[in-house]
This record gives structure tokens, sequence and C-alpha cells, in this order.
């Protein structure tokens, strides 16, 4: 009875709904939509890259990330600015997305720039670095550009003084801020400047056609609900409201008015979910009545039977069948196709006008994944019969089908893919009008080069999807899908989706969700508020220690560090992708309470822990494959010695200030000696050979070099970091130096 992952998904709809969620086809929401693209450039080039000194005073211009094409976005659901995909040469652009931001240039002074939008002068936020709008002009952002191509905020007012402050462009989020970044790192904050052709103007929606809304969640991970500091937020309630407020928009509730959509990892991860084995999902999921669901690669962590049924539909809330129907066209059990999903579905909807008209519209939901299997246990799938065939023709003849065969007006793609990759994939041969990604936790959406839009929500339900499918009837009266319009992400926010002290919310929040979610915060209320430890530095994901090459960090510091003292043993590696919890100080505070709660979201899947006794031989070899192209996610962080690199080659290891191993020569014997790796048994059991070398740790699993894998991580998480408590006085130690090491390095015997 594993069904975390459902509840999940519905947090992420709520985050999209917020901004998305006024009736389709309403004039002020139909006015921001993205024309097609052959419409809007006919390959036309509409802006080319300049350098800021070269605009003039009044030049209209873009703002664009230079490494991932993505231009600064106005994000309907508030104040957010996140990046949406242009298309060009790179120097010159053929489409530009409808809600891009469009600046008019303000000469400053001393070679400074102010940008003029719509809504006043793009500036920095007096408390934060989010990027936000001076209503008038003596509090206006001045903004200048290195000679490498950075573009920075120079003033006071709103940064706080700082030097350095670059305009950049999250690779997770992909929302742009402000932030003081290091000059180390510069692909994550160049940006170019783009002057727009004279005659460009972009294009407007008149409201016309029936629109379909299409909501989606991905990646719930069981984040139906979240607290925190005594705040309970109900990031799927408030979700649920915004879908309940579409579907009753002709004057009472109705199901066929929406599409709603989530596109995997709905159950495992977030305590809530996790502790009552996904239950509350399931539950949430039937209530939300979902059309579809697709199968993530973290559907599998307790044994896919657990959640979904034979009939392909999600797992029975008690006695109560559960109608959601699961949808993947490529998964196979045993050679065959599994009876966990369907192909597809067709839904029979109804599209609505601006004046209430309605039309009959019949859509098909169709199911296809890129080959995540490698993300997954070997023994809850691999050793299972399962496998995901990438048939991409396959995908083609049944879009096609949906089309020809079944009669369908549009076909949506419903993939646990990141939409970057699946949108190269569907091209003008394909019969797909939309396509909805998921699986990176990356917000994202646009227009593909082949003029086809795709959305794609942040995970843990802090965001949502959020498009509208446009038609037309003909002179028959037969239905012509015109277009998508243009999609986007909302996103959710604590001050949205927490109540108050009093008891109120900010946000409309759906009864029956918030009782479900009530329900499971009582039922964890001790487990929640029980206290481990107080931390006193911040535990970061994506943030680097320097000198590391983006390899350390402290959350990867952490986690390393929890398995050496669990299995007493000498240096542990760890899956880059598995940290999962970051812990901030409170602004203003010097410390923050660890509860169970937080460690058991840090250890989301249960899985032992294994403990390797090696050579340092054996162990350099470890290290080699950390190095490729797949060794950097599988083992991209590591603590209990020091390994220094260059590229894809080791030049040393260094344990406890000794040197063991430098530029091919072993020190002191220390070859043939022993030393105990710890990692969990997924990185122990999954070989990813890009680069042509095997990890290591997989043909030694069976073996006696493996001496121990009797304990899951949490069991063992919670268990060290009682007793360091204890030891400490309350405190939890962070440590904060690289361990991967970039540069070269000389033994102090051979300095001398």
């Amino acid at each position: 009875m594993n069904r975390n992952r459902k509840l999940f998904f519905i947090l992420a709809l709520v985050s999209l709904l917020f901004g998305c969620m006024k009736p389709a086809g309403l004039p002020e929401q139909a006015a921001s939509e993205t024309p097609v693209m052959e419409e809007q450039t006919k390959e036309k080039n509409i802006a080319s890259e300049v350098k800021p000194e070269e605009l003039k005073e009044g030049d209209r211009f873009i703002v664009v990330n230079q490494r991932d094409q993505r231009v600064i976005t106005s994000v309907k659901s508030g104040t957010a600015f996140a990046g949406a995909l242009v298309h060009g040469s790179g120097q010159a652009l053929t489409y530009i997305p409808e809600s891009s931001l469009i600046f008019s240039y303000e000469y400053a002074g001393s070679g400074q720039f102010r940008m003029k939008g719509e809504n006043g002068w793009l500036t920095v936020g007096e408390t934060s670095d989010a990027l936000t709008f001076a209503s008038d002009v003596s509090s206006a952002g001045k903004w200048e550009a290195e000679p490498d191509g950075t573009v920075l905020c120079v003033n006071e007012s709103g940064g706080g003084g700082m030097e350095k402050r670059y305009l950049f462009l999250s690779a997770y989020e992909h929302q742009f801020a402000v932030k003081a970044l290091p000059e180390s790192d510069p692909d994550r904050y160049k940006m170019a400047v783009y002057r727009l052709a004279d005659d460009y103007v972009p294009s407007a929606d008149d409201g016309s056609g029936y629109r379909l809304p299409v909501f989606e969640t991905s990646d719930i991970h069981g984040y139906f609900a979240y607290t925190e500091n005594d705040i309970r937020e109900y990031r799927l309630a408030r979700l649920a409201g915004m879908i309940e407020d579409a579907r009753r928009r002709t004057g009472r509730e109705r199901d066929d008015t929406v599409v709603l959509v989530d596109d995997g990892d709905l159950f495992q991860g977030n305590t809530l979910s996790n502790l009552l084995n996904g239950f509350p999902v399931l539950e949430a999921a039937e209530a939300m009545r979902y059309d579809a669901v697709t199968i993530g690669n973290h559907e599998f962590d307790w044994g896919i039977d657990t959640i979904i049924d034979r009939d392909a539909t999600l797992a029975d809330v008690g006695n109560t069948p559960n109608p959601v129907p699961v949808v993947m066209s490529n998964l196979y059990e045993n050679g065959e196709r599994t009876s966990l999903a369907k192909d597809y579905i067709i839904l029979e909807k109804t599209a609505i006008d601006h004046e209430g008209k309605e039309l009959p519209v019949k859509i098909g939901v169709l199911g296809f994944s890129k080959n995540y299997g490698s993300s997954i246990e070997n023994k809850w799938f691999k050793d299972l019969g399962f496998e995901i065939r990438e048939e991409y023709d396959r995908m083609k003849e049944l879009g096609r089908k949906l089309k020809e065969t079944e009669g369908c007006d549009a076909v949506i793609l419903l993939s646990h893919t990141d939409v970057t990759d699946m949108i190269g994939l569907v091209d003008k041969e394909s019969d797909i009008d939309l396509i909805l990604g998921g699986h990176s936790h990356v917000a994202d959406f646009g227009l593909s080069e082949y003029g086809i839009s795709y959305v794609q929500p942040i995970g843990n339900c802090e965001g949502m999807g959020y498009a509208e499918l446009i038609f037309d009837p003909d002179e028959s009266g037969k239905t012509v899908f015109r277009r998508t319009a243009e999609p986007y992400v909302i996103s959710n926010t604590e001050a949205e989706t927490a109540v108050t002290e009093s008891g109120k919310s900010t946000e409309y929040l759906d009864p029956e969700i918030k009782r479900i979610s009530d329900a499971a915060f009582d039922a964890l209320h001790v487990v929640l508020s029980m206290e481990i430890g107080k931390i006193t530095e911040n535990v970061l994901i994506d943030e680097y220690i320097a000198g590391s090459g983006n390899r350390s960090c402290t959350a990867g510091n952490w986690y390393a560090d929890i398995y050496i003292r669990a299995y007493d043993a000498d240096v542990a590696v760890v899956n880059a992708h598995g940290l999962r919890k970051v812990f901030l100080i409170p602004e203003g505070e010097k410390e923050r309470v660890i509860t169970v709660s937080d460690v058991r979201e840090m250890f989301p899947f249960n899985t032992p822990i294994c403990s390797y006794e090696l050579t340092y031989e054996e162990l350099l070899t470890v290290f080699q494959y950390a190095m490729t192209t797949d060794g950097v996610s599988l083992m991209g962080r590591m603590a209990g010695m020091d390994c220094y690199f260059e590229g894809k080659t080791i030049n040393a290891l260094v344990k406890d200030g000794e040197t063991i191993y430098a530029h091919g020569k072993w020190y002191n014997g220390h070859g043939k000696d022993k030393v105990r790796l710890a990692t969990n048994q997924f990185v122990a059991t999954s070989n990813r050979n890009k680069d042509g070398m095997d990890n290591p740790l997989v043909a030694w699993f069976d073996t006696d070099r493996l001496i121990r894998n009797d304990e899951v991580d949490v069991e063992a998480a919670i268990r060290v970091l009682e007793e360091e408590s204890v030891r400490t006085g309350g405190y939890l130690h962070i440590d904060t130096s690289a361990h991967f090491l970039e540069g070269d390095y000389t033994p102090p015997e051979d300095s001398r």
C-alpha cells in the first residue's frame, strides 16, 4: 500500500493553477498567449545580438541567457521571472515568446543603463535577490555589462551595496534572479542583449476560439502537504481549489471542461506520504479526479504493484476502486507490454469560447518516456523483468492512430522525461500538439523549433504546468484544432499555501484535500515535531564549495559523513541526484533545529547502506569511475579523504593529511592497504558506462568485498545523529570543506 507519490502530484498542480486558473478564453488571459511560430516569424530575424554600449536611448531589447538561450519572461502567477526558450542562430533570433520582457534602453551615465518595461524599471528586491519592478526612476536598478558579457546590478538601492551582483538564470528552476556568484562559474550568468528589429510587433491573441485548459502536475514526491517550523502548508489543497474553480466556470461543477494529468513520481519523498505508505496521495488523486497519470522512476521504489493495479489504474483506496487511469506505451514486463499501463486514453471534453458557447472535443493522452531504468534499483525493476524501450517510431504511430483512426482533435504527450530532451524527439511528423514533461524537477515552458508547445513544472508540488488547447468549428461543424496557447508554469509559495495562526489562509483551499492533509498531519504530529539536534551551517545542494570543480557541497558532505559513521567506514561516495533536502538557517538566527521528519526527507528511499573493504588500489578505480560522465552523477559527492583531479584524471589521494597516492606513485606501500568505503545500494548496483568504464562496485557487490548492507540509510542516519547530539550537547556538525579538489597536488615529501 505504498501510495505516497500521488499526493505529491496533486501538490504540483496547485502551484501551476494559481496563475492559470482564470476561465479559459477570458480576454485578459487570452491576451498573453504566444502565436504559432510560423505566424510570428516566417524564419525572419526579429532580434540581433548587440553589446549594451551599442544600444541607443529608447531602443527595445531583450536579455537572454547565453548558455540556455532563455529570455527573461514574466510568469503570470505573480512576481517571478522565468526563462522561456528563444530560437535562432545565437546571434539573431527568429522566435521570441510573447510573454518575454521587452525593455526600453535608458542610459544612466558612467557606462550604466536602466531597463524599462511595461511595469516599471527592472531592479532587485530590498531584502532578497529576486527581481522586481521599481515604480519610479529614483529607485530603478542600474546595470552594466562586463567585457565578457556578464550583466550585473551596480546600484545600492535594492542591492544592499553588494558588488558583483550578477543577473543569472537558475539552472534548476529556470528562474531569473540577481546573485553574488563566483566568477569561476560564469556560464550560469552570462547574458546576451538582443536588440529588436524596428518592425517587430509582438502578436496579441484576440481571445477567439474554443478553449480547453490543461493542468499538469509532476514529481510531487508526496508533498501534497508540508510542515516546517510549525507552519502547515497545504500545497495540493491550493492547487485543487484552483482546478475546482476551472471546473465551475459554466456555473456548475463539471469534469469535462478541464484536462488534469500527472507526469510521474507522485508518492515517494515527503515524510507525510512515506510513513503513511502513500495512502493520502492515492486518496487525494481520486478526489481530484485526474484524467490520467504516467509512471515515473520512483513509482518502482516500493514495488510498483503496491501503487498501481493490474487494470492500469492507481491502487484502490480501501475498498473503493480508484478509477484514475495509468498510461505509458513503452513499459515492458518480461518482454511483453505491461498490464500496469495503457498506451493511451481518449477523453471526451468540452471547449468553451469567451461567450460561453461550447464545443465537444476529443483528446488523446499518450504516455511515452525515455528510458529511466538506470535510476531505479535493479531489485524493483530489471530483476523483475521490467524494461523501457525507446520506440520513437511507435510513439509516432500511436499519435497518428489517435488522430486518424480514433478521431482525436488534439493529442497530448505525457512523458516522465525532461521536456528539453523530449522536444527534439517530437518533430513535424508527429501528431503531437502539446508535450508535458517531468523527471528533472526543472520548471520550463515554450515552443519547440518544430512549433509544438511544451511545459514542465518544478517538483515537490512547488509548481504546476498550464496550457490551453484552442479549437474552431469549420463550415461543416467539424472540430478543428487551431493551436496551443502559450503554456506557462505557476509557482506555489508558503505565503499562498500556509494557514495562519488565526486558522485562515490567503488562498482558497479545497476542503476535501485539506481534510486529507490534516488527517496526515494529525497522524504524524509526534514524529514530525521530534527534535534530533541543531545545525549552525546551511546545508546546501546546488551551491558548491570553492575549489571543488562543482563536486562538493555541504549537503553531500553531510550525507557522506553519516554513511561513514553509520558503518565505521573511512570514506563514502554519494549520488549527486540523491541529495533531497536543503536546510537554511533562518534569517537573523544562528542555528536551526533538525527533526526526525527532516532526516526522513533527507533519506526518503529506505535504501540499505553498503560497506566495501577494498585496497587503496581498488578505491582508486572507484574514484576513476567517479570521473566519468556517469560517475560524476552517481558518485558526485564524497567525504572522508581528499581526491585531487584535473578533467578526468586523478592526481592524488590524501587521507588525514597523509599522501596515499600522487601522480602514479603509491606512498609508503598504501596501495595494498585496506580501506572501507560506504555508499548506498543504489550506487552499488547501478552500472552506467557511457564512457566505456563500468561501475566497479557492481562487480564487487556479490563478492567478499561487500562486508555489510544490513541497515537502511534513514534508520542509520537517525541513529548516528541522535548519538552525536547526545555527545555534543545537541549540536550536529556540518563539514564545509571540499573533498573533491580540482587542481594539481604536490606531496609534501617532494616539495622539500
